[in-house]
């Protein structure tokens, strides 16, 4: 995604691959960013929940089981208008599934 001019920054690059998901969404807040995941899940588990509504985080989650990275990475990219649109237009918190046609839905 970084080679389509769509500036990203991928976990191992930053965290250690044991680093809690708690822990990493707190940094991601402080950071500002815009989380990327295919971690459908992630709104249900209680401190992930708390630690990205504490940290007023915007998540878009590709909701596409069984891709490769690749194919997620284009799924994302096909949405990356409307993914910046919502993500600049709406403070967190928020969670916003990511079809493979690329429609986004609110999830939380």
């Amino acid at each position: 995604m970084q080679e389509d001019g769509w500036p990203v920054e991928v976990h191992d690059d930053h965290f250690p691959q044991e680093t809690k998901d708690a822990e990493l969404l707190c940094v991601l807040g402080e950071k500002d960013w815009v989380l990327l995941t295919q971690d459908e899940r992630i709104r249900y588990r209680s401190p992930e929940r708390d630690a990205y509504l504490e940290a007023g985080l915007r998540i878009f989650v590709a909701i596409s089981a069984n891709l490769t990275a690749q194919a997620t990475a284009a799924i994302f990219l096909k949405a990356r208008e409307k993914i910046e649109d919502v993500a600049d237009a709406k403070p967190g918190p928020f969670i916003y599934s990511l079809r493979k046609d690329s429609t986004l839905h609110r999830l939380d």
